[in-house]
């Protein structure tokens, strides 16, 4: 299979395939949503404490043409890519391990490995933490009002890849990454929708609901595939 982990057989290859196909197409409506989402003439006032050689005052339509940049699109893309490409590679050592790729002294308890894939990803983090506040210096934009909200998050993120790690285990991949990568993102744009004003216009709103509407049956039918 796809990043080193076992080859899991579709039971329902077409279940599969029009899942698939389906969930292309909502991320189409999904980007429209958000292309439209802005009014025009409107004016974004953004408050960027602690970074005071960025402008404080910046206009809606001027951010639109610069997201809107060829280089800038090619840009996001290929980081989008590759941040897919690591994410999908999130579980490779633990499912390795569980398989017994490297020997068949390891433990077949998901949940041992939890301990160890939490410490690699905080590592990883305050090394990035410090590089940002090594480079930027007085720059950096770490605001002391966000440290017990992001530990909040943090612990909900935790809870949630521990019950990801268990549903690897009995589930196996090709169910639980369908759901955990869709549900969550359907949630957050809800979330964004009722508490901080996203979609503001109707039919970025319409756009959506078609996407979510697209997109809860093709993650339906790709589970079912291998159910």
């Amino acid at each position: 299979g796809l990043f080193g982990v076992d080859q899991e057989i579709s039971e329902r290859p077409l279940f599969n395939y029009i899942g698939l196909a389906l969930a292309c197409v909502s991320l189409v409506f999904m980007h429209l949503a958000a292309h439209f989402d802005t009014k025009p003439k409107e004016v974004e006032s953004q408050n960027l404490e602690g970074a005071e050689d960025l402008e404080r005052t910046t206009s809606v339509a001027d951010l639109k043409d610069e997201r809107q940049s060829p280089m800038r699109m090619v840009m996001g893309t290929s980081l989008a890519m590759l941040a897919g490409v690591l994410f999908g590679a999130t579980f490779d050592l633990p499912q390795d391990l569980l398989q017994g790729q490297f020997g068949e002294n390891h433990s077949s308890y998901a949940l041992d490995y939890v301990f160890s894939h939490f410490l690699g990803i905080f590592v990883s983090a305050a090394a990035s933490l410090l590089v940002y506040i090594i480079v930027r210096r007085r720059r950096s934009y770490a605001p002391l009002n966000l440290v017990l909200p992001a530990m909040c998050s943090g612990v909900i993120w935790a809870l949630g890849t521990v019950a990801w790690f268990q549903a690897n285990a009995e589930l196996g991949c090709a169910v639980t990454y369908p759901f955990n990568n869709s549900v969550p993102s359907i949630l957050a744009l809800l979330i964004g929708f009722c508490c901080f004003g996203e979609l503001a216009t109707s039919k970025s709103r319409c756009l959506a609901l078609i996407g979510v509407m697209i997109r809860l049956p093709g993650v339906a039918l790709i589970d079912l595939s291998r159910l």
